[in-house]
C-alpha cells in the first residue's frame, strides 16, 4: 500500500458509517469510479455524491487544528 493510501485509510478512520469509508477511500484512491460504487451499493449518483460530501464534511469539521 502507497503512503498515499495509508493516509487516505487513516483520515477514513474518522467516518463511522463503513460504507462512506469505502466510497470516500475508493474515490480518492481511484479505485473505483462513481458509477462502480454506486452500483455497488445501490445508489444514485447524486446519493453518492451526498455520502462522499458527508464524509469530506465529517473529516473537516472532526480534524484537530494543526
Amino acid at each position: 500500500m502507497h503512503s498515499f493510501e495509508r493516509l487516505v485509510r487513516k483520515m477514513s478512520m474518522q467516518i463511522k458509517d463503513p460504507r462512506e469509508q469505502d466510497i470516500f477511500c475508493s474515490l480518492l484512491t481511484r479505485k473505483d469510479g462513481m458509477q462502480e460504487l454506486a452500483e455497488k451499493y445501490g445508489l444514485s449518483a447524486k446519493e453518492l455524491a451526498s455520502m462522499y460530501e458527508r464524509s469530506v464534511d465529517c473529516l473537516l469539521y472532526t480534524s484537530p487544528s494543526p
